[in-house]
């Protein structure tokens, strides 16, 4: 599929603009989709909520829900293996993707197709939760 030939909104599905906005992780799970994605493995994390709401909401892919970073690559390259398909996982922010380095390694040296989507946490939010982190931590000093 030659993406630069075919405008976004054909990509992309059409829209019905009178319901809720279209959010980028809805965009992102319909990509996945229209690449032919049956399985996601992720371990959610506050900053990849929407991701995994919108994961809910597809009829197509089903997630598998993993207890660490590092078993989850090593269950995605075991499934890739298995089934000669380009694997996708999902990981939160900061150490999570640090979690992920030893397996994306492996797959890389054994030769695994596979995707790695991390995300970032918001840096207002992230500074919010720092700055009432702190207030609390000055209390109890």
């Amino acid at each position: 599929m030659q993406v630069k030939d075919k405008p976004l909104r054909l990509l992309l599905g059409e829209h019905n603009p009178d319901s809720e906005p279209r959010k980028g992780a809805d965009v992102i799970v319909k990509a996945l989709e229209r690449e032919g994605v049956e399985h996601i493995f992720a371990y959610p994390g506050g900053a990849s909520l929407q991701i995994h709401r919108a994961l809910t909401r597809s009829k197509i892919i089903k997630s598998v829900l993993c207890h660490h970073e590092q078993g989850e690559l090593f269950a995605v390259e075991g499934y890739a293996r298995s089934t000669g398909k380009v694997v996708v996982c999902i990981a939160t922010s900061s150490p999570a993707a640090t979690n992920l380095v030893n397996g994306l390694a492996d797959a890389l040296l054994d030769i695994i197709p596979l995707i790695a989507i991390t995300v970032l946490f918001p840096y207002l939010t992230m500074l919010t939760m720092f700055k009432c982190g702190s207030k609390v931590l000055r209390q109890f000093a």
